[in-house]
Parts: C-alpha cells; structure tokens; sequence
C-alpha cells in the first residue's frame, strides 16, 4: 500500500513520500509546491488551478480564491458571478476538493500510480468544521485520508522527538511559512504521540517576506535599468511569480539569481540574491514573530 504526506499551506500545498532517505517531495508542475489557487475563467465556464490561478487574481480578483485554505477556514461559501457558469456556488470544501483533485493528478504522473492512503497536516487551530470540510474534500478528489495531523504533531514526528533518549517534556515548534505559527507541544509520551498544549501566531506575517523581497528587487531593477515599474500592477506580479523560485532557491543554497529576459523590462538582466540580503529583508518580520 503506497501512502504519501500533503501539507496544507495557506498559499501553497506540498505533497512527499517515503522513501530510503526519509521523505521525498513529489514534484509538481516541476515545482516543490502548488499554489493553493482556484480562478474561474470569464464568460469560459472553466476552472483553473494552481500557479495560473494565483496569476489571474490581479486581473480577475473576484473569480479568483487565492488562498483554499483560508476559504475553508472561514467556511466560507463562494459565488461565480458569470453567466456562463452551469454551477455557480461552491462550498468551501467543493472549493477544496478542486485544489486537493489537480494535487491528485500531478502526483498520479509523478509516481506512476495513484496512491492508496494520504495523511493531511492542517493548522493546530483548525476546528471541527474546517476539518470536516479537509476530509469531505478529500473524499471528493479520491483521497483516503486516514488522519489529520495537527502541523507542529507533524513536524515533531518528523524530527524524530518522541523517540528522544533525554528528559525533555515539552517543545516549542516555531512555523514561519505562509503564515506564523508558534507551538507549545508535550512530546514526553515516547511512543510517538503528541498533545499541542497551545498554539498563538498571525497570519500575515507570511506575507511580508513576500512584500520585503519584492519591493526590494523593484528598487533594484529600477535603479539598474532606469525604468519605473513600481506603479505597474501586471509587472509587480511577474516579480512576485519570480520570488518563490527565488525563496525555493535560498531555501537550498547560499545564493540564487533573478534573472529576467525581457518580460518585465525592455532589456534583459540579472542579479544575485543572498541568503544574508534576504535575512536582512526580512529581520523586521522575523523580530515581531519573536515578540
């Protein structure tokens, strides 16, 4: 029986297996992660997901849900004002399930084959209602989730702390992705179960690593071409698109480089970005998670 991991992000979904060297994440659109997306085309009754969704909210914003999860957090319900929609409202988890199916078929041609079972982390604070949603979505898009795994129970099976020979009873599990979460989890039972005795964050703190990065490649370009981009909506997305390869990049390696052919000046350049520039880009957000 072949199972595999998702992780459900606010703005991304991952998906990993086993394997000989503890788990592998399973490409995706030759990319680590999928934008948890949903956009539905004007006047096509068509539904468009992933990265190509999340790139159609700047010029479809109210076709566009460019945070599932968020959705389903809010049980919130959404309503396609097209006419050209045979369906035109979705619940939260409908909205879910159309992320959770196009995770399914990528990872199907990835693997070669459909996995039996998927365990699912969700947020610590996830309630009851958001978890049944998780689950009806799951069962939608062909998922057997066996089990819903609260993220910092999750992240501390993953390093192994409950099989810890020392005397320590309780872990803070520190979460700065899409959002900022911080847990105080008891892993003293050693045998490989785990309580989250509290649990306290902020959502948008995730998204000013994204808006620090940003606008500091915007000056950058700007200074090193002469032309003005700050104003242009279209031309700021294209430089948002090219950070998460970016962040990807630094999440690996020392440096990586932005690199433009053209698409967003008329000329093409190249720069490098550290990971010591990054972290002093974002020191101002990291500081106030710690407070």
């Amino acid at each position: 029986m072949s199972s595999i991991g998702i992780d459900l992000g606010a703005k991304n979904i991952v998906a990993a297996e086993p394997s000989e060297f503890g788990v592998r994440t399973i490409d995706i659109e030759d990319r680590r992660a999928m934008r948890s997306a949903v956009s539905f085309e004007p006047g096509d009754d068509e539904v468009i997901v992933g990265h190509l969704a999340a790139d159609l909210l700047d010029t479809h914003p109210d076709l566009t849900i460019s945070s599932v999860r968020r959705y389903v957090e809010l049980d919130s319900e959404f309503t396609i004002n097209d006419g050209s929609y045979t369906k035109t409202t979705y619940a939260s988890e409908e909205i879910m399930a159309l992320v959770l199916k196009k995770l399914r078929r990528e990872v199907d041609d990835s693997l070669g084959e459909s996995p039996d079972t998927a365990v699912i982390s969700v947020p610590a604070n996830f309630g009851a209602t958001a978890r049944s949603a998780t689950k009806r979505a799951a069962e939608i898009a062909g998922f057997d989730a066996v089990r819903l795994a609260p993220k910092p129970s999750a992240v501390c099976a993953a390093c192994g702390l409950g099989d810890r020979d020392d005397d320590t009873e309780h872990t803070v599990v520190y979460d700065f992705g899409d959002s900022f979460d911080i847990s105080l989890v008891d892993t003293s039972y050693g045998d490989g179960s785990y309580d989250v005795i509290a649990i306290d964050g902020r959502r948008d703190l995730g998204d000013d690593f994204d808006r620090e990065l940003s606008e500091w490649i915007i000056r950058k370009i700007e200074s090193e071409t002469g032309e003005t981009i700050s104003d242009d909506r279209s031309k700021r997305r294209q430089v948002r698109q090219k950070i998460e390869i970016i962040k990807q990049q630094l999440s690996e390696r020392e440096s990586a480089t932005f690199r433009d052919a053209g698409a967003i000046v008329d000329q093409s350049f190249e720069f490098t970005v550290t990971r010591e520039r990054f972290a002093e880009l974002t020191a101002d957000p990291v500081d106030r998670s710690i407070e």
